[in-house]
């Protein structure tokens, strides 16, 4: 899983600044670790998007053949 290093800022920078930097490094780690998660989904997507990817849990119709990641490209899904 990605992550940010929780470095200190430099204690030269303002306390406000370097309290600021320090929360902006918790948030994004959240940020990422939740990227990274892909709960499975039983139906197609009301409006797909170019770049949308999906885990499917299972097969839907002739559009999802198979469980797994799909994504979303030319208004097409596309197993990856």
């Amino acid at each position: 899983m990605s992550s940010i290093s929780n470095e200190q800022p430099p204690v030269d920078l303002e306390v406000t600044l370097r309290e600021y930097l320090s929360r902006r490094f918790v948030e994004i780690n959240i940020a990422l670790s939740k990227s990274q998660k892909f709960p499975p989904i039983y139906v197609l997507p009301a409006k797909p998007q170019d770049g949308n990817v999906e885990y499917f849990g299972q097969t839907i119709g002739t559009t999802i053949t198979s469980v797994g990641f799909w994504g979303y490209e030319n208004g097409v899904w596309v197993k990856l």
